[in-house]
């Protein structure tokens, strides 16, 4: 809880960079990449329901 805090309160002391940098649409071919090596196939088959319970807690 101590982490998630400090993460909080750095976002509020740089609140304006921060929401600037995230807001910057769109994003770069170097910034895409860098996402998508970020994905992995964990090998499990998820369900457009399951993710909908996840994301919404509920089916939609």
């Amino acid at each position: 809880m101590e982490l998630f805090s400090s993460i909080i309160e750095f976002t509020r002391s740089k609140k304006e960079n921060f929401f600037a940098r995230l807001l910057k649409l769109p994003l770069s071919e170097k910034e895409m990449k860098k996402i998508k090596s970020l994905q992995g196939d964990w090998g499990v088959i998820t369900t457009e329901k399951e993710i909908d319970m996840v994301v919404y807690g509920a089916e939609k």
